[in-house]
């Protein structure tokens, strides 16, 4: 719906009264800490979907030390929206206390990592950028972490699977939305053997629009 498909509501509340009765049905297991990810992933989905169930999240919020990086920030954004400011801002601070820094920017460390959630370095830092430029996107740790994402990406211009891709690029999106990246105004121009054959104005979105040109062989 938000990428503007028509989506019959049926389907959409049979998907949230399935993943409402799954919450109820498989609380979190103590032993098994990657479930306290996994409900908050859910929580987070309901919330984006208009149907948030806050009393239930805020549950979680004694548990939050056993929860990923990213787990943390996505429940960050919940407690803000779910009028827990304060609950928001030791989420938050916890997560600026835990960062790694070192010669490739700022990241998180993946706590061993889920299978059961899909968890890797890239998908853990990218949703706490993505929380982060929501919640803070002055931040020196946005810039510093962004570009340790950076250094993840692979030769094909992708984040070693379609699931870590699609957040990292989520994350970078919304740390341009957030710093007004796409608003900016500038001159272009490219040459062709020291000849100019190109020049330009680019600003707003169409500062992304692909520009054709060819010169005649010689």
């Amino acid at each position: 719906q938000q990428a503007g498909y028509r989506v019959n509501e049926y389907v959409l509340q049979n998907a949230r009264n399935y993943l409402t009765d799954y919450l109820y049905a498989n609380p979190p297991d103590p032993d098994f800490p990657w479930q306290y990810d996994r409900d908050v992933l859910v929580h987070y989905a309901l919330m984006e979907a208009g149907f948030p169930l806050f009393s239930i999240a805020e549950g979680l919020a004694e548990n939050r030390t056993q929860m990923s990086a990213w787990a943390q920030a996505l429940f960050g954004l919940l407690m803000l929206e779910g009028k827990r400011p304060d609950l928001a801002d030791t989420i938050f601070s916890d997560l600026q206390s835990t960062s790694v820094r070192s010669a490739a920017g700022v990241h998180w460390a993946n706590q061993g990592g889920h299978w059961e959630t899909f968890s890797s370095d890239v998908i853990n830092n990218a949703i706490v950028i993505y929380a982060l430029a929501q919640r803070d996107p002055a931040s020196p740790l946005v810039t510093d972490a962004v570009r340790y994402l950076m250094s993840f990406r692979d030769r094909n211009g992708g984040w070693r699977s379609s699931y870590g891709t699609a957040w990292a690029l989520m994350a970078l999106t919304e740390v341009m939305r957030a710093t007004g990246e796409l608003g900016g105004e500038f001159g272009f121009s490219a040459s062709l053997n020291g000849n100019p054959f190109a020049t330009g104005e680019a600003g707003g979105i169409q500062q992304l629009s692909l520009i054709h040109i060819s010169e005649p062989t010689r």
